[in-house]
């Protein structure tokens, strides 16, 4: 029943012995890699896995023996040579003494797909924003500071663009038009309250 649920699990399974070697995976490991359950069964870590330098897996190991639960991003690489990028989360436990480890591995190709889109869209927007020949900023509202300006927002008020972003929200509100600081706080109250379901 173990066995059967474990194969079922979304994420890559692998069990390993202290130095690396696999002791046993589950199928979504075998599938994502392209191999069999048999060939994978005493591979090293160095025949998979891509983008983890000596200095890395040596920070690994030390913090595995000391009981951590371990998170890395890195990149395995398939039967056919090609590679793809995951997050691999191990987990160390003992057996008479001797350390062994359970790593979770997920694919996150999707999680940085998406990244690098919203990325790409946020430099876009940012982009327009500079291009403005208006005064642009974004106010945080809950934290009650300045997150974002643009170019024209510097210039009007005298100041680079990283020395704006830096002022506190009491500071920028020193900048406002005394029209717009007067309903600031009616604009700041209903927020509030629309944040606490009212």
């Amino acid at each position: 029943r173990l066995r059967t649920l474990v194969d079922h699990a979304s994420d890559g399974f692998f069990l390993r012995k202290r130095g690396g070697e696999i002791l046993d995976v589950n199928r979504t490991a075998c599938e994502s890699l392209g191999y069999e359950r048999e060939e994978l069964i005493g591979r090293q870590l160095h025949e998979y896995i891509v983008g983890l330098t000596n200095e890395n897996y040596s920070d690994v190991v030390s913090r595995l023996d000391a009981g951590e639960t371990v998170t890395v991003e890195a990149a395995h690489r398939r039967k056919d040579g090609g590679t793809f990028p995951v997050e691999i989360r191990i987990r160390p436990f003992w057996v008479d003494g001797e350390r062994y480890s359970v790593s979770l591995v997920r694919d996150i190709t999707e999680r940085l797909r998406a990244a690098e889109e919203l990325r790409s869209k946020q430099l876009f927007i940012q982009r327009i924003a500079d291009a403005s020949p208006h005064v642009f900023y974004v106010f945080d509202v809950l934290r009650r500071d300045v997150v974002y300006t643009n170019r024209q927002t510097a210039l009007d008020l005298g100041f680079r663009g990283e020395e704006l972003s830096r002022l506190s929200g009491n500071g920028f509100l020193e900048l406002m038009h005394p029209d717009d600081l007067k309903r600031l706080p009616e604009l700041l109250a209903r927020w509030d309250s629309a944040e606490d379901g009212d």
